[in-house]
C-alpha cells in the first residue's frame, strides 16, 4: 500500500472506479480502496457454478453512448467496454398472457379513449421541451406535471412504473425535469445495453485504466477512518496505517462518510442534520434462476401481471403514492446470457427478474410468486432450472449499506440539481463521487455522471 498519494478514493462502486479512471488517465497518483471482495458495489457480479451472475437486474439505459461510455472515452480508452444493444429482438411487455414489443403506442392502447390525447401531448411535450423549460421543473414533482395534462389514474400509473424502473421512487415525489432528462436520454440515443462479461465489465474496465496509468486498486481493504486535521482531509486509515493524501474522495454512502468514516464533529451541525434527513430510493429483491437450457430469445421483458380489478387498484396505488407493495409479480427480466452466451456453460441459460418490495419480507414467498410467474410467461421452464435464489434488500445491505435500497439518495424534488448534496462538503480536501452527489441519469448512470462532473473539479 501507498503511503502517500495524489487521491485516496473509499470504494469501488462505479462512481468511485470511474472518477479514479479519469484522474489517473489525467497523470493523478490514485489509490482505491474497496471493503468488498468483489469490484463495482450494485453494478458487481459473482460466480456460482459455471455462471457468471449480477449483483440486482441490470440494462443500461444509455448504454455506451451514455455516461458510462463518456468514462472511457475521456479516458483515452473508447473500446474498454464492449456493449451489446437490446436489440433484436427488441424490449419487450408481457401483458395479459402475450408477449409483445414495448412501444409508446402499446402504452397507448392501455389507456381509455379520452385520455389518448392528453397522453399524446404529454410525450410530445417532453419531446420538445426546451432547456428553459426543463430548468422550471426541477422542484415539480412528476405527478403535478402529469396532473397539468390528465388525472387520470392509469396514465399516472403508468408514467410511476417508468420513474420506478428510472429513478426507484414515486411519482408524487419525483423530480419532474430528472425524469425527462432519463426519458429523453433513453429514447435519444437509442443505447439501451449491456456490457459483454456481465456487469462488472465496467468496473473492471475502469479498474485497467487505474492501474494501466500506475495507481492501485485494493480489494478487501475497509477503510477504518478518514484522518481529518484542522479540518481538512489529510488522508484515511486502514488497519491502523495512514495513508496520506492531498484529496480524500468518499464512494461510501454519505451518512456513513460523514457520521461514521469522518465523524459528524467535524462538520457544521446543519449540515449534519441535512445528511441525516436524506432519503434513499426504493426496495427490490431479484430473482436470479440459472437453466440447463434455452427456453426464451428476450432480452429484456416488462412484466404486467394479470391482475383482479381490485389487485390493479392496489398496485396502481403503490407505484403512485409509495407505501407497502402487495406481493404480486411485476417488474423488469432480463436475461444477460442472450446478451452475452458465455455467462453461462454451454446451452444454458440465466434469467433475472426484479420487483419492487419492503425490506423484512417473506424472500421464500417472493421466490414462489416469482418463478410461478416466469412459468407461465416461459411454459416448460420449470423443467430445466438448476437453481434459483433470491438477492434481497438484505443482502445488499450487508456489502452495499444504505438500508438496502437500489440506488441511493433518492432523485426527489427536495434531493435534485441545487438541492441535491454536493461534491464538495465542509471539510477541505473531502469530496463525495457517488449516486448522492451532484451527477444526474439512471442509476449506475448517475453515479457515472458523479464522476465526470468531479473530474473536471479535481484536476
Amino acid at each position: 500500500m501507498p503511503g502517500k498519494t495524489d487521491v485516496v478514493i473509499v470504494g469501488g462502486g462505479i462512481g468511485g472506479a470511474a472518477l479514479g479512471a479519469l484522474l489517473s488517465a489525467r497523470g493523478q497518483k490514485v489509490a482505491l480502496l474497496e471493503k468488498n471482495s468483489i469490484i463495482g458495489g450494485r453494478c458487481a457480479s459473482y460466480k456460482r457454478d459455471g455462471f457468471v451472475v449480477d449483483v440486482g437486474v441490470h440494462l443500461f439505459g444509455e448504454g455506451g453512448a451514455g455516461p458510462l461510455g463518456e468514462v472511457c472515452r475521456r479516458a483515452g480508452e473508447p473500446d474498454a467496454i464492449d456493449w451489446v444493444l437490446a436489440r433484436n429482438p427488441r424490449v419487450a411487455m408481457h401483458f395479459k398472457g402475450q408477449t409483445v414489443p414495448f412501444t409508446r403506442d402499446l402504452m397507448m392502447k392501455n389507456v381509455e379513449k379520452k385520455d389518448l390525447g392528453p397522453l399524446a401531448q404529454i410525450f410530445m411535450s417532453v419531446m420538445t421541451m426546451t432547456d428553459q423549460d426543463l430548468d422550471k421543473l426541477w422542484y415539480v414533482s412528476l405527478q403535478d406535471w402529469i396532473f397539468r395534462f390528465t388525472e387520470d389514474r392509469a396514465v399516472l400509473a403508468m408514467f410511476g412504473m417508468l420513474c420506478g424502473i428510472y429513478l426507484c421512487v414515486t411519482p408524487d415525489v419525483a423530480s419532474t425535469t430528472e425524469f425527462i432528462l432519463c426519458l429523453k436520454g433513453v429514447m435519444k440515443n437509442k443505447s439501451s445495453g449491456y456490457p459483454r462479461g456481465g456487469c462488472v465489465a465496467i468496473p473492471e474496465a475502469y479498474r485497467r485504466i487505474i492501474e494501466k496509468n500506475g495507481g492501485e486498486v485494493r480489494l478487501s481493504c475497509p477503510v477504518d477512518k478518514i484522518l481529518i486535521e484542522n479540518g481538512a482531509a489529510k488522508g484515511v486509515v486502514v488497519g491502523g496505517r495512514a495513508i496520506e493524501a492531498e484529496k480524500v474522495v468518499s464512494n461510501a454512502d454519505i451518512k456513513a462518510t460523514v457520521l461514521e468514516l469522518a465523524g459528524e464533529g467535524h462538520f457544521p451541525a446543519e449540515y449534519v442534520e441535512r445528511v441525516k434527513g436524506l432519503t434513499y430510493t426504493a426496495h427490490v429483491c431479484a430473482l436470479k434462476v440459472a437453466l440447463d437450457n434455452k427456453v426464451t430469445d428476450q432480452k429484456m421483458i416488462m412484466y404486467a401481471p394479470d391482475l383482479s380489478d381490485e389487485e390493479m387498484e392496489e398496485v396502481q396505488r403503490a407505484y403512485i403514492e409509495g407505501g407497502p407493495m402487495p406481493m404480486v409479480a411485476g417488474g423488469m427480466l432480463n436475461s444477460p446470457t442472450n446478451f452475452d452466451p458465455d455467462l453461462a456453460p454451454e446451452g444454458g441459460q440465466l434469467i433475472f427478474f426484479g420487483t419492487r418490495c419492503e425490506r423484512g419480507q417473506d424472500w421464500d414467498e417472493w421466490k414462489r410468486i416469482l418463478l410461478e410467474a416466469m412459468y407461465k410467461m416461459f411454459p416448460g421452464m420449470e423443467d430445466h432450472v438448476l437453481w434459483a435464489a433470491i438477492d434481497s434488500p438484505d443482502v445488499v445491505e450487508k456489502y452495499a449499506g444504505e438500508d438496502g435500497n437500489v440506488i441511493g439518495v433518492g432523485q426527489t424534488v427536495d434531493q435534485v440539481h441545487e438541492r441535491r448534496p454536493t461534491h464538495e462538503t465542509p471539510v477541505e480536501n473531502l469530496f463525495l463521487c457517488s449516486a448522492e452527489a451532484g451527477g444526474h441519469g439512471i442509476g449506475t448512470e448517475l453515479a457515472a455522471s458523479s464522476a465526470l462532473e468531479l473530474a473536471d473539479k479535481l484536476v
